[in-house]
């Protein structure tokens, strides 16, 4: 069974594109290297194919992560408009939370 993806482990991918670096991506998240590393493997293995061909001084996408990446960045924005449009000072009277069990 695949584990679920979050937005953050989306949002990583995004960063690890768009900077071309592990590392630079670590930085603009606030995240060890290591952390970033495992949620691209944890996309991966979602997707059950590879993202990523990581060099020692570069990386570059797949034709896998090819498609993925533009749809990533769309559901990203859209997340943001989401946030936007039901934050914009809307008082709600209840949250609903749900809590997956661990595997």
């Amino acid at each position: 069974m695949n584990s679920l993806l979050t937005f953050k482990d989306l949002q990583y991918f995004e960063s690890v594109v768009r900077l071309k670096s592990i590392s630079k991506a670590s930085e603009e998240q606030f995240i060890s290297q290591p952390a970033i590393s495992f949620s691209l493997k944890k996309i991966e293995n979602y997707f059950d194919t590879i993202l990523l061909i990581r060099g020692p001084h570069a990386l570059d996408l797949t034709n896998a992560g090819a498609k993925l990446y533009p749809l990533v960045k769309e559901l990203l924005k859209l997340q943001n408009e989401l946030f936007i449009s039901t934050s914009s000072g809307q008082n709600y009277d209840t949250i609903d939370i749900a809590i997956l069990p661990l595997p």
